[in-house]
Order: C-alpha cells, then sequence, then structure tokens
C-alpha cells in the first residue's frame, strides 16, 4: 500500500516515479505474498498442521514454476507496458 501511495503522490506532485513506474512493482509483491496461501491451498492430499509443506505435492497453479512465472509476466510485462505508454505520451 505505501508503494502505491507513494505512486499517486509522485503523479499529483512532480515526483521521481509515477503511477505506471511503480505498480508492476506493488502486484508482484502482492503475487509473491500470495505464494504461501497457494501452496497451502494447492496441496493434493490431506495436510496436517505441523506437517513439512515444502515435500507435498501440490497442483500445477502452486507450483514453483507459477510463482516465478508470474512474477515474471507481472515485471517484465507491466514495465514494457508502462515503457510503451510512455513513449506514447511523448509524441
Amino acid at each position: 500500500m505505501g508503494i502505491i501511495g507513494y505512486a499517486v503522490w509522485s503523479e499529483l506532485t512532480d515526483g521521481l516515479f509515477g503511477f505506471r513506474a511503480m505498480l508492476p512493482l506493488a502486484l508482484s509483491t502482492l503475487w509473491s505474498g500470495m505464494w504461501p496461501a497457494m501452496q497451502y491451498w494447492g496441496v493434493k492430499s490431506l495436510y496436517f498442521p505441523g506437517l513439512p509443506i515444502d515435500q507435498q505435492d501440490v497442483e500445477w497453479w502452486a507450483t514453483g514454476y507459477m510463482h516465478w512465472g508470474g512474477m515474471a509476466v507481472l515485471l517484465v510485462g507491466g514495465y514494457a507496458i508502462a515503457y510503451w505508454s510512455w513513449k506514447r505520451s511523448i509524441y
């Protein structure tokens, strides 16, 4: 919330980073905060508190590939869209 607040404040004033520059970072931070919950919800077998969740078999959407792939899509795609919209606003 602090990152988004700073981005909005920078848009309203003459700050260094605007909303377009901070939104991909804020979304990727939110995405990384969802990882433990996705891993917990994605366990295929019964899970009992106290068991290690790292060795459990999980659904495809709760794997590490989806975690890091989603992070890459949010960061690279978000900054690509921000750069494209920044270039369009110059002309």
